[in-house]
C-alpha cells in the first residue's frame, strides 16, 4: 500500500553516504485530512521507534500548528523516552519568555522563535543528540508538522536551505514535514517537494460529501537511479483512526472500439482499394521495362523526347531563344 512505502521510507532512514530520507506531505484545498495524516505518520514512526525497528533511536517533533499537549495526547499511548516536543507554538514570536509554572513535565521547556531558523536548527541538534548518543553513530528522525508556518516569516530560499542543512546532518535519519497546498505557489510546492524524496499529497474523494472523513492518498517516490514511482491509496477515517485501501493505477478502457465512435467512415471498402490501385500518379514511372519518354511540350528536336534513365540530370531550355549562359551582365545597358 501506499501509506505503508511512507512508513517504510521513514522507517529505514538514511541509506550509507546519503542525506536523510525526507517526506513531505500536502494538503489540497478542498480536504482538512492533510494534518492528521501526518499525525498518523508520526504515531507509525514512533511505535517503531518504541519497538527499536527504526533506524533512529528517537524522534524530535517541532510543533507549530499544535501545542505540546496535543501530542502528548496523540502519543500518549508510547513511552515519552522516544520523543521530544520543541514547542513553537506558545511564544513563537518571542513575545512570551516564561512559561507557566504549573505546567507539565512535556512543556517545562524554552518557546522557540520562529524567526530565528538558525537558533532552531541548534535546538533540534541539542536535542537530538540525546537519542544520536544513546550508540555510536545513532541517528534521530525530525517532524515538523507545519512547513507553511515556517514560510510565513522566511523566504523560499531560507527555509529550503533550512530543510537541506537538516537532511545533511549525519546524525539525521528522516525528517517529515506538513505543507499546507492551497497557502503556496505552485512554484514554492515545486521546490519543497524537490528536497523530498517522497511526497504524499492528501486529496478529496469526490464521491463523499465530506472530504474531511475520506479522500485520496497519492505517493510518489524518487528513487536514487533517478526514476519517479506513484501508488495511491483511499483512506476513511473511521473512531478516529485511518484505513487505508490501496487503488490499482490506470484509466479503466470500454469495450467499444472507438472508432465506432466517430461520424465518419475511416476505412476503405474493397471496390475503393482496387480503384486506387488503378490510378496513375503524376511523374511516375510507368514503363514496364521499357524506355520512358517525357514530351516537354515544344518543337525543337532537342527537345521533343529526352531519355530519363537512373542518376541523370536532364536540363531543357524555357525557349529555343535562350542564349547560353554568360559572364556578362543582362543588365549592364540600364542607366540606373
Amino acid at each position: 500500500m501506499a501509506e505503508a512505502s511512507i512508513a517504510r521510507v521513514l522507517r529505514s532512514g538514511a541509506a550509507d553516504g546519503e542525506h536523510a530520507a525526507a517526506v513531505m506531505v500536502i494538503n489540497a484545498v478542498d480536504t482538512t485530512a492533510g494534518l492528521g495524516i501526518f499525525r498518523h505518520f508520526v504515531e507509525s514512526l514512533v511505535a517503531n521507534l518504541a519497538s527499536g525497528a527504526a533506524q533512529a533511536k528517537g524522534l524530535v517533533l517541532v510543533a507549530s500548528s499544535s501545542s505540546p499537549q496535543t501530542y502528548s495526547s496523540v502519543l500518549r499511548n508510547v513511552s515519552s523516552s522516544c520523543f521530544q516536543v520543541l514547542d513553537c507554538f506558545s511564544d513563537p514570536l518571542g513575545w512570551e519568555r516564561l512559561i507557566s509554572p504549573n505546567t507539565t513535565s512535556l512543556e517545562e521547556m524554552e518557546a522557540i522563535d520562529v524567526r530565528k531558523l538558525s537558533s532552531l536548527f541548534s535546538k533540534i541538534h541539542e536535542a537530538g543528540k540525546v537519542f544520536a548518543d544513546k550508540q555510536p553513530k545513532g541517528r534521530f528522525a525530525v517532524a515538523i508538522d507545519s512547513l507553511t508556518f515556517f514560510m510565513r516569516h522566511h523566504s523560499l530560499a531560507a527555509v529550503s536551505s533550512f530543510i537541506c542543512q537538516l537532511r545533511a546532518l549525519d546524525s539525521v535519519s528522516a525528517i517529515l514535514w506538513f505543507t499546507d497546498g492551497g497557502l503556496h505557489q505552485a512554484r514554492v510546492l515545486d521546490a519543497l517537494e524537490y528536497n523530498a524524496t517522497a511526497t504524499a499529497f492528501v486529496e478529496p474523494q469526490l464521491d463523499f460529501l465530506d472530504t474531511r472523513g475520506a479522500g485520496r492518498l497519492r505517493i510518489r517516490h524518487k528513487r536514487r537511479n533517478g526514476r519517479v514511482s506513484e501508488k495511491v491509496d483511499e483512506f476513511r477515517v473511521e473512531v478516529g483512526r485511518f484505513n487505508f485501501f490501496p487503488v490499482e493505477l490506470g484509466t479503466k478502457v470500454d469495450n467499444v472500439d472507438a472508432i465506432h465512435k466517430v461520424q465518419f467512415r475511416l476505412h476503405l471498402s474493397d471496390k475503393e482499394v482496387e480503384d486506387r490501385s488503378r490510378v496513375r500518379l503524376p511523374f511516375e514511372h510507368q514503363g514496364d521495362g521499357q524506355e520512358v519518354r517525357i514530351y516537354d511540350g515544344r518543337q525543337s528536336e532537342a527537345g521533343v523526347e529526352t531519355k530519363s534513365s537512373s542518376g541523370s540530370i536532364h536540363y531543357l531550355r524555357d525557349s529555343d531563344d535562350e542564349m547560353p549562359d554568360s559572364d556578362e551582365d543582362p543588365d549592364d545597358d540600364l542607366d540606373i
